[in-house]
């Protein structure tokens, strides 16, 4: 729901502090959303959407390199931000 309101915003024009302002978010957080939306991180984000992957893994998984990613996923375990089926998911999609 989230990421469709930005995603509405951002059609409309605005910029990721108008819709931090708007929806009372950090603009770091939205910076990151619009970064996924720009990018056409599609999978990601419907992965975030479904609830299977955190925004905030998905936005350092996006903004990660090859050699990153690694370690992105590491950090993510450890933070327990990322485990079981999450990470499962991840995985998939990184391989894909």
């Amino acid at each position: 729901e989230l990421i469709r309101e930005v995603r509405a915003q951002k059609a409309r024009g605005c910029k990721p502090e108008q819709i931090a302002k708007k929806l009372d978010l950090d603009v770091t957080y939205i910076h990151g959303i619009v970064r996924l939306l720009e990018h056409g991180e599609e999978r990601l984000i419907r992965e975030v959407e479904n609830g299977r992957v955190a925004l905030t893994v998905a936005i350092r998984i996006a903004s990660s390199n090859d050699e990153e990613i690694q370690r992105v996923l590491c950090e993510a375990y450890e933070d327990k931000s990322l485990r079981g089926q999450k990470l499962a998911t991840v995985r998939r999609l990184i391989e894909e």
